[in-house]
Parts: C-alpha cells; structure tokens; sequence
C-alpha cells in the first residue's frame, strides 16, 4: 500500500500496558511510523513531539515561555555562539530509541548549524539540552529526564518559569541522571561544556 506515493511502513502491533481499570492494548509508535503520519497529512498542521511511544501534540506556547526560551538562546549564545544552538528541533535520539524523538526548547551541539545541513547530530554531540517547564513540567523533570539520561547526555536544564528556578540534572548512568540540583532565581550556574562562563538564573526568567 501507498499514500501520495510513500510506501507505507510496518506497522508495529498495540502493546498491553496496565492502567488504573485493567490491562488495555496501546500503540506504541515509532519514529518511522510518525514520520509517514506526518509526510502524508494525516498528524494535521500541529506539531509533536513523540514520547515514549505516544503522539504527544505541543500547546501554543504563553508569553513568560517564549520570553524564556529567547532569554535562554542569548544567554547560551553568549557561551558557547549563535551557530551551536538548535531551537525547538530533534538531534537523533530516534537513530538509536525507536520510540522517541523529542524536539527540546534549546540544544546546543559541539558543531556548527553547517555541520549538521545533511544529517542529524548524534546524542554524543549534545553538550546540553534545556527544557522550558510550564504545562509540561512534570512531564520534563520526569519522563524527558529518563529519555535524556538513556542517550547518556551529559547535562540537562529545565528552567521553571512559574516557580523561578533551574533545575539541573547531570552524570547520567544506566537510564537516570545521578546529580538533580534545584537552582534558585538568585543563584548562578557554571555548564560542564564551559566551567568558566557564569549564567545567573535571573537572567533566564520573565
């Protein structure tokens, strides 16, 4: 079978996973499977991201989120330079993890933008990933914790804008992050990819 001429993919079979009621069967789908949703139309206009498994469609983002997100991209172009930061956009994780492929708020590569025009950077090249925390974020201090630590990056931010504080999750082993630091507004944060650089977390907030 074939739709607007893309060969359709193998569909993997619905798993049983136990919820509150009893055992229900639920799919799991793939990067690949989301990939021909998204090529032929059938995910609409909205963008995803695909969490363990799960379509998970992205809310419009409030005032205090963008503002965060831009105060964010300056404060690490200021380290580490504009050409080494990925906005909003996935960096691999699907090459190894079949069943994820988030797109974090802030990335930011040991390569340039020119680096990657023909392929995707390697979880290995990630030498940080920052989450802006509103709706989502249990979800991020979570879930998206446990994706990250499984790619064995080496630093993970979630900048919380309600509560006014960073969290920092680093040194990764087998799936979880052993170090989860909670930062205050008033506090300071050095990267592990630049020791020297000093980020105040005010400068990260509305």
């Amino acid at each position: 079978m074939t739709l607007r001429g893309t060969p359709v993919p193998p569909i993997s079979p619905p798993s049983v996973t136990t919820g509150e009621n009893g055992n229900y069967p639920r799919k799991r789908w793939t990067v690949e499977e989301c990939r021909f949703l998204q090529n032929n139309g059938l995910l609409g206009d909205g963008r995803y991201e695909l969490i363990e498994g799960d379509i998970v469609f992205k809310m419009p983002q409030g005032f205090a989120h963008k503002t965060s997100v831009t105060l964010l991209i300056a404060a690490l172009a200021n380290v580490f330079g504009a050409l080494h930061l990925r906005n909003q956009a996935d960096f691999g994780v699907g090459l190894r993890d079949p069943n994820n492929e988030p797109e974090p708020d802030v990335t930011v590569l040991q390569g340039t933008a020119r680096d990657y025009g023909r392929r995707e950077p390697l979880p290995e090249e990630v030498l940080l990933v920052c989450e802006v925390g509103a709706s989502s974020l249990a979800g991020d201090l979570s879930v998206k914790a446990g994706i990250y630590a499984r790619q064995n990056l080496r630093e993970y931010w979630v900048l919380d804008v309600d509560g006014r504080e960073l969290h920092v999750f680093r040194a990764p082993q087998n799936g979880a992050y052993i170090s989860h630091d909670t930062l205050a507004e008033g506090d300071t944060i050095f990267p592990l990819a630049a020791p020297n650089a000093a980020i105040n977390i005010a400068d990260l907030l509305p």
